[in-house]
């Protein structure tokens, strides 16, 4: 190998955002200078993690070209990943055969189809809710304003709604309350695919889809996780509070602080329900997640009626929530001056649970990040670190655990940091590093309890220390040569006296041009002051004549 190559990334060009599952195009700049022909492998790469490579071919001499390289990411989050060239036996320097850039991957869109009967109170706060998430791209029917506008039943038959090719672009589809003919067979048919395929169906009870003419006579009948009541539905009109189950208390939906207990009360700390649609019983195959306080007389347990269960069919599921006034965990705390998250988020995590992207967030229960890709030395590098509440870590409920974060510097020195707790989110955690010098560090953070290892997690960030030139002073004769053939000018080692003799003696003979400032005051001028009389006068006589004075 020639001595005198060099490969260096010089520039990445890469979108700052892009989908999850979708491909993003990296632009990579490249440099190669040496007569040597070559080829290696370009790779991008995250936390020393090869994602993707491909191998180019660098022709002899200095030779510069843009590689386009495809990367499709499989998880959502912020992320830094290096463009990296591997390091060359006798290379002149290695500082420049990498470049760092961030590159922020979003989950896609949550499509939700929300079909309701009437314009009822859940659905107008169901709806708003629902519009403003940013990760949900919503799409509402309602067929009335009120039930005594429907002069004709099945005024909408669905199937031009609910389509096997418009359903295959859903996630989750949100059934309001109507009457069974409302939609035809064939729509309630490709619904009950496109659930046995892996979509997500919730059930929002009410007078018609829980009744003996509802769902139950439908193709959706058998997905349906409760049994309708015979004889017609009863319902229960008393406000009420709900009590989670010990699966509900366990359920995504209803996380908050990843303390189960905690959770319990704040859920049951939210204003009353009033009413809900008292169905028979569960199937086998279904999980009850919440109850209502009164004893169901039909059930053979004689346990509460059912507020909310769920049953998975195929590889899809199937939620049926009885109760039609969670609206009222939003109204209400608005018209008291107060926040209404908890409806935010009950609705925000059980649409995602739906659309099953927690088996996606399940597989990292710590998140890491910087405030930047790229540090000068010296600056301040803040670290933020949150641990994901519905991921279910194990030991005993309510134990604590402790967060263990480490630096490991570009010398391979482990730096320890204390991180401090937030006091708004037992979740999240932030710590400040200040780094001395350039180069590519690493973050670990662990979740610790008793010693062992819960979850971990890592990134990495850059930091511009010297410059390039200043890291490897050595000349650079290839680089010189191809300045000098470039602009027409001569090269020659400082070492070698002859060639420098050539190269002073080649310099054309230019004559020599000197210049010299002479500085002269005009300021008290006696030609200068007698012109500026002049001027005085002849301006007075002007205004005289012109009656101006």
């Amino acid at each position: 190998m020639d001595p005198s190559i060099d490969l260096s990334v010089v520039s990445v060009d890469c979108p700052s955002r892009t989908l999850v599952h979708n491909t993003v195009a990296i632009k990579v700049q490249l440099r190669k200078d040496g007569p040597a022909k070559i080829e290696v492998p370009l790779s991008i790469e995250r936390a020393g993690r090869t994602l993707v490579s491909q191998f180019v071919r660098f022709d002899e001499g200095a030779a510069e070209q843009t590689v386009n390289i495809n990367y499709t990411p499989e998880e959502p989050g912020d992320f830094v990943l290096t463009a990296q060239l591997p390091p060359q036996a006798q290379e002149r320097t290695t500082v420049n055969n990498s470049s760092m850039f961030k590159l922020r991957v979003e989950a896609d869109p949550i499509r939700v189809l929300y079909i309701e009967g009437i314009l009822r109170p859940e659905y107008k706060f169901l709806r708003e809710c629902l519009s403003r998430d940013p990760d949900v791209d919503l799409i509402s029917f309602v067929r009335s304003a009120s039930q005594r506008e429907i002069s004709v039943a099945g005024v909408m038959t669905g199937s031009e709604l609910l389509t096997p090719e418009r359903l295959e672009k859903i996630h989750v589809v949100l059934l309001g309350d109507f009457e069974a003919n409302m939609m035809d067979d064939s729509s309630y048919a490709a619904l009950k695919t496109w659930v046995e395929n892996g979509g997500g169906l919730m059930i929002l009870g009410g007078y018609q889809n829980l009744s003996e003419n509802g769902l139950i006579r439908t193709p959706l009948a058998d997905l349906l996780p409760v049994e309708i009541a015979e004889g017609g539905m009863q319902q229960i009109d008393q406000p009420f509070r709900f009590d989670l189950t010990y699966e509900g208390r366990r359920h995504p939906a209803f996380a908050i602080t990843g303390d189960m207990a905690q959770d319990a009360r704040l859920w049951n700390s939210l204003p009353e329900l009033k009413g809900v649609a008292a169905v028979k019983g569960i199937k086998p195959a279904a999980t009850v997640l919440a109850r209502h306080p009164l004893a169901n007389p039909q059930s053979a347990d004689q346990e509460g009626y059912i507020v909310l269960a769920t049953q998975p069919f195929g590889k899809g599921v199937v939620t049926v929530l009885t109760a039609d006034t969670t609206w009222r965990w939003s109204r209400l705390l608005r018209l008291a001056g107060q926040s209404d998250a908890l409806y935010v988020r009950f609705w925000s995590q059980m649409t995602r649970w739906l659309s099953h992207r927690d088996m996606v967030t399940a597989q990292t229960a710590l998140q890491i990040s910087t405030d930047k890709a790229l540090y000068q030395r010296g600056s301040r590098v803040a670290l933020t670190v949150t641990r994901n509440p519905a991921v279910m870590l194990p030991g005993e409920e309510g134990e604590k655990a402790a967060l263990e974060l480490t630096i490991y510097t570009p010398d391979n020195q482990t730096i320890p940091l204390t991180p401090a707790s937030d006091v708004t989110n037992v979740n999240r955690w932030t710590a400040a590093y200040f780094p001395g010098r350039g180069g590519r560090f690493q973050v670990l953070a662990r979740l610790l309890r008793s010693g062992s290892d819960l979850a971990n997690q890592q990134t990495e960030f850059l930091v511009e220390g010297s410059q390039i030139e200043l890291e490897d002073p050595a000349p650079n004769p290839a680089l010189m040569q191809q300045i000098a053939r470039t602009t027409g000018g001569l090269y020659a080692e400082i070492t070698d006296d002859p060639a420098v003799r050539k190269l002073v003696e080649s310099l054309p003979g230019e004559p020599r041009i000197t210049s010299k400032a002479q500085t002269t005051q005009i300021w008290n001028s006696p030609t200068l002051f007698i012109g500026f009389l002049i001027l005085v006068t002849v301006e007075w006589i002007v205004r005289r004549r012109n009656q101006l004075i």
